[in-house]
């Protein structure tokens, strides 16, 4: 990290201080859910759990060799009335906040589906939501207190709720539905940049930075802020989701990095057109969207894959 940071300064040679900015964020859940990578979040969440996960977040099972769902035995029944009873439990470790973004979860459930969460009574069959260490459920329902875990620390994001309880109804990652091979028309999310070389078959729709789109404008503090930057710009900085686990220590040292430069530094808005270069952990999306904005990344891979798509993208910038 130190190295990264030594050649960043020595990369834009410069030499006054400026402070730090960073946007406050709204607390909408849509805006949440939009700026994040359900994923990666996970995957961070989940490093060092003591649970056997299949997939990044399927706890698997104990009683059985296979995470199937034959004959639709894994699935919540129906009621006469045409509902889907689902009984639960929340655990007294969570704060009324963690409490609150639960039910908002559940409930966007009740508004499309016939799904409806129910506070067990005396049911045999329940969904337990714990504290426990990471992001994670079972396939379906498995019979008696089933637990969903999401830990205060890393999972208490609308869209990681959301997804737990996708798998304890019953839903598989999109690349493991056993209705993937009905499919007509696959659209993938990905671009060769990040890939090797390979044949695909001409139902193969290659999308990557679809989500890529013309920058909005900034709010006027903000734009006050970067444009006070003159003739030298600003920097964006985004370690991703992962920021939350830097060490102080680690976060001081970047601050007094950047600190020694006259560009302005800034946590967000990848495609200003003062923005002079990205510094980032590699993510898909940012990386993406700094491309399609023409703005020079200076990458910090730290985990995953990032290692392997900056080795990709060295080569493929000649």
């Amino acid at each position: 990290m130190k190295t990264s940071l030594s050649l960043l300064v020595l990369f834009l040679g410069l030499s006054q201080a400026q402070p730090l900015e960073e946007e406050e964020s709204s607390g909408d859940i849509p805006e949440e859910d939009e700026d994040m990578d359900i994923s990666t979040m996970i995957l961070s969440s989940n490093n060092g759990s003591s649970e056997v996960l299949l997939e990044g977040d399927l706890v698997l099972p104990t009683t059985r060799n296979a995470m199937r769902c034959w004959s639709k035995s894994c699935l919540w029944r129906k009621s006469s009335n045409g509902h889907v009873m689902i009984p639960y439990t929340v655990n007294r470790a969570f704060s009324s906040s963690d409490k609150s973004k639960i039910q908002n979860a559940m409930q966007s459930f009740h508004q499309r589906t016939c799904l409806r969460f129910v506070p067990r009574r005396n049911q045999y069959d329940f969904i337990s939501f714990e504290n426990r260490d990471g992001c994670y459920s079972g396939l379906g329902k498995t019979g008696g207190m089933q637990v969903l875990s999401l830990n205060r620390r890393g999972c208490m994001h609308h869209g990681i709720i959301q997804h737990e309880i996708n798998h304890a109804l019953g839903f598989q990652h999109e690349q493991t539905r056993s209705d993937r091979d009905k499919a007509d028309l696959w659209l993938m999310r990905i671009d060769f940049v990040f890939e090797f070389p390979r044949p695909t078959m001409p139902n193969v729709i290659y999308m990557g930075g679809v989500q890529c789109k013309p920058a909005k404008p900034l709010p006027p503090h903000l734009e006050d802020f970067v444009q006070s930057s003159g003739e030298h710009g600003v920097i964006i900085m985004s370690l991703g989701t992962l920021i939350s686990s830097l060490p102080h220590e680690i976060s001081e040292e970047i601050a007094a990095a950047f600190a020694k430069l006259p560009q302005k530094i800034i946590w967000r808005h990848t495609g200003h057109a003062k923005t002079k270069v990205f510094v980032a952990h590699g993510g898909t999306n940012g990386v993406q969207e700094a491309i399609y904005h023409g703005v020079p990344i200076l990458e910090l891979p730290l985990v995953f894959d990032q290692h392997d798509k900056y080795n990709f993208e060295e080569p493929a910038k000649s």
